[in-house]
């Protein structure tokens, strides 16, 4: 039974931690045993799940401090292993485990990118920049595979000539399909959320981070609910911006009209029978996986043009804006999509995602391949 460890820094309800709660679901546990080795002791979403599933949660504190990581790394492994493969999710930080993976002697060593920034050189300090190439060059010697979960995040953390290393791939996030289906007693969640049977519903999943741009979708909110006081918003997600998110809201007069649902287990239910449209005005995104889910739901989606192309997997249910457009012309767009009848129906986006690559199917198939010490499916299409 190959034995793998993934990297991350918490398992909380992140794109990249919802993504491998979903692949550690559905990968057959009898054949490939994962354990999660976190930096912090902050409690995760998932943490009792990952351990009532089989696997170990393993904590490694210590970084930005690399020697003290180092040193803490080495001895949990060899205290918890031995393991086939480590498989990392730590951005250019993963080029320190990859090192430390191949002194250990860990034949499969894996790194995985699920962030797009792309910030130019130009906008670092110089002690940045040398750590990033250093880390860079890490990941080139020591990786066996290299995933990441867009074209635009394959560049981010490979560089533009990705494509030219062969062990590069990218992996799109899937997601369970399973988690689609059946209905929820929509009159019992309005009433949870103080929200009027009559409301038309916009919806927004993602943590209170400045990436998410939140203060634009309140703009937003605010110009759509002065024309039509029956839109209401629906923020899911925790985050550290949370309290501030929430003056702000008071302050533009609109908490009647916006309800923070903080972290919730149950978002696919809530995209598929509750939600009218989707908002995602991120600044940037490795993917994009509530963008993803969305259109799984069957919603139509409004999000910015900065979201990789390559996440419109139906393109009749999506609208790119820029955000340098005015957040009243965002807003114009929401209102015509809430008052058109939609497209697509939620099980026509099923079949279409089912046979696709953001199926989680596809995903545990790639990764039990990589694991197995047979990389060679994983494709960006």
């Amino acid at each position: 039974m190959p034995r793998v460890l993934h990297v991350i820094r918490w398992m909380g309800r992140g794109g990249a931690e919802t993504w491998l709660m979903h692949v550690l679901r559905n990968i057959d546990r009898n054949q490939y045993h994962l354990d999660f080795l976190v930096q912090t002791r902050e409690p995760g979403h998932f943490d009792k799940e990952i351990v009532s599933l089989g696997s170990r949660l393993l904590y490694c504190e210590g970084a930005p401090n690399i020697l003290k990581f180092s040193i803490h790394f080495m001895s949990v492994v060899r205290k918890n292993g031995p393991y086939d493969a480590v498989h990392s999710h730590l951005h250019h930080f993963s080029g320190i485990v990859l090192l430390l993976a191949y002194v250990l002697h860990i034949p499969i060593r894996v790194v995985h990118c699920h962030s797009a920034i792309l910030i130019g050189p130009q906008k670092m300090p110089f002690f940045r920049k040398c750590y990033l190439r250093a880390t860079e060059l890490l990941i080139s010697a020591f990786s066996t595979v290299g995933l990441a979960c867009s074209v635009p995040a394959a560049a981010d953390l490979f560089g533009a000539g990705w494509q030219k290393q062969s062990k590069n791939k990218v992996l799109h996030c899937g997601i369970d399909l399973n988690d689609f289906a059946g209905k929820v007693n929509k009159g019992d969640i309005l009433r949870e959320f103080n929200i009027p049977t009559h409301a038309k519903i916009v919806g927004h999943v993602g943590r209170f981070v400045p990436v998410k741009n939140h203060d634009f979708i309140l703009e937003i909110a605010r110009d759509l609910i002065q024309v039509d006081p029956s839109v209401y918003f629906l923020l899911l997600g925790g985050g550290n911006l949370r309290k501030r998110i929430q003056e702000k809201i008071e302050m533009l007069g609109i908490n009647s009209n916006i309800v923070l649902a903080g972290v919730r287990s149950d978002v696919p239910k809530l995209l598929s029978n509750i939600m009218d449209v989707f908002v995602l005005p991120s600044f940037y995104e490795g993917l994009g996986l509530s963008f993803v889910e969305a259109q799984t739901a069957g919603l139509p989606c409004v999000v910015s043009d900065t979201i990789p192309l390559e996440a419109d997997i139906i393109p009749d249910l999506v609208t790119r804006l820029s955000l340098t457009t005015p957040a009243s012309l965002w807003a114009n767009k929401i209102r015509e999509l809430l008052n058109k009848e939609r497209l697509v129906d939620r099980e026509s986006s099923l079949r279409k995602v089912k046979g696709s690559s953001f199926n989680i199917d596809y995903s545990v198939r790639s990764l039990e391949e990589i694991y197995s010490g047979n990389p060679g499916s994983p494709s960006c299409g």
